[in-house]
């Protein structure tokens, strides 16, 4: 859905029709033989930017064009000199660059003419609330995240990207993270911690510990 947002927000407008395969994501089961029942936020995706969706018979190559040809296309052009990065970040931003010289000479900005009308980016965030501890953390999907102490006790609303950790305190930003996975890890903002600081050696985060 993010790269939909992006790719859009990129292009300047949306296409008029896309076109997708039997993905888990587009599909999200299968009733009988022939009808297929779509990924809710596709389609809710698809109300708001007003693109119809398309999607292949299942079995049947030669609707797909040639889409996943193209994917090994790319692979191998923008990658095949440079493989290795510091961070997933990065190699999303050397990816971009290259993807940009070689639609230099593309008819991207003929095709930019033919798009629906551009919409702000549809807001993708799952909003939920969380509750502040003593040690001005709340915890995300058993991740925790720091928030400024003086929200300790309070409530705050959470907005969840797929990248990124937005915290609300009466109706402004308090706090910004990366997103984080897995079972205990911390994220901290030394700003927000005005007493106790420690680094965690194992993950280069900051936690709640020793006076500094």
């Amino acid at each position: 859905m993010d790269s939909h947002v992006r790719f859009f927000k990129m292009m300047g407008g949306c296409f008029q029709e896309i076109v997708y395969d039997n993905m888990r994501n587009v599909v999200s089961k299968f009733i009988g033989r022939n009808e297929k029942e779509l990924n809710e936020d596709l389609v809710k995706m698809s109300a708001y930017y007003g693109f119809r969706i398309n999607v292949t018979n299942c079995f049947k190559g030669n609707e797909k064009g040639h889409v996943e040809g193209s994917v090994k296309v790319l692979r191998n052009r923008i990658f095949v000199g440079k493989w290795a990065f510091n961070s997933l970040e990065d190699a999303q931003e050397y990816a971009n660059s290259q993807l940009l010289k070689m639609n230099e000479n593309s008819r991207m900005e003929e095709e930019k003419k033919h798009l629906r009308p551009y919409r702000p980016p549809l807001e993708l965030a799952v909003i939920s609330e969380a509750k502040v501890n003593s040690s001005s953390l709340i915890s995300v999907d058993t991740v925790f995240y720091s928030v400024p102490e003086y929200l300790v006790g309070k409530r705050v609303i959470v907005k969840k990207y797929h990248n990124e950790i937005r915290v609300y305190a009466s109706n402004e930003m308090v706090a910004r993270h990366k997103r984080l996975f897995g079972n205990g890890k911390m994220q901290i903002d030394i700003y927000h911690m005005g007493i106790y600081l420690t680094k965690v050696h194992t993950t280069g985060c900051i936690r709640a510990g020793h006076p500094v």
